[in-house]
C-alpha cells in the first residue's frame, strides 16, 4: 500500500527555516502557513477513513528504499472515499 507522507512541523519552525534559508524566495509562503491546519486536518480525517495511507512526519534520514518501494497507490481512492471525506469534514 502507498504511503502520503505528511510533514506536521509547527509555524515557528517553519518561520525559522525560512529565515535560515535565503537561497529561496518562498513567495507563497505566508499562504501555505494559512493552510497547514486545514491540510492537516484534511489528512487526519485521510487517515481515520483509510488506515494506513497516511504516515505524518518525515524520516529523519529522508525517504527510504523501503518508502519509495510503496510506490503510487494502485487503487485510487473513488467517489466513496470522497464523499465520506466531505462527510467528516463538514
Amino acid at each position: 500500500m502507498a504511503t502520503d507522507l505528511v510533514s506536521d512541523i509547527d509555524e515557528p519552525t517553519l518561520r525559522a527555516r525560512r529565515e535560515a534559508d535565503k537561497t529561496r524566495t518562498r513567495r507563497g509562503f505566508e499562504r501555505h502557513v494559512l493552510l497547514r491546519d486545514s491540510l492537516l486536518r484534511w489528512y487526519r480525517a485521510i487517515d481515520e477513513l483509510d488506515p494506513g495511507r497516511v504516515r505524518f512526519g518525515l524520516p529523519e534520514t529522508g525517504l527510504t528504499p523501503d518508502l519509495l518501494a510503496l510506490g503510487p497507490r494502485q487503487v485510487r481512492s473513488g467517489a466513496d472515499l470522497f464523499e465520506r471525506l466531505l462527510a467528516r469534514l463538514n
